[in-house]
């Protein structure tokens, strides 16, 4: 494998105001109705990770905040050059189901078929 396939994640606040991609490139904002079923990941476009504790080997902790993945926002990076930078430099991951169920969902959303509204 030469690459990886990347997704953000963003500050959940800022994708809700429409300011996760720059505060100059606003989309628009999501409204409460649609805020929810996004929380609940019931938007296939969208992946909500909650508000979480860290508590690190030192037993310091941390407040890691929302954050939302938006999938149509993606990128790749050098396999070698990813390892070589964040190998030992990273905040938190995710349990291996939980890592399983973004994975599925982003490739779910990713080979979707486009097909024009009726």
């Amino acid at each position: 494998m030469q690459s990886i396939l990347i997704s953000p994640a963003f500050p959940s606040n800022k994708l809700r105001e429409g300011t996760h991609l720059s505060e100059n490139d606003k989309v628009l904002r999501i409204n409460s109705k649609n805020w929810k079923i996004i929380q609940q990941n019931n938007n296939p476009r969208y992946h909500f990770l909650k508000e979480s504790l860290l508590i690190d080997q030192y037993k310091n902790e941390k407040i890691i905040t929302s954050l939302a993945l938006d999938f149509k926002s993606y990128f790749t990076i050098s396999r070698d050059f990813l390892y070589s930078q964040f190998k030992e430099h990273y905040i938190a991951s995710l349990n291996e189901l939980f890592r399983e169920s973004l994975s599925a969902r982003f490739s779910h959303f990713l080979s979707r078929i486009g097909l024009p509204e009726l």
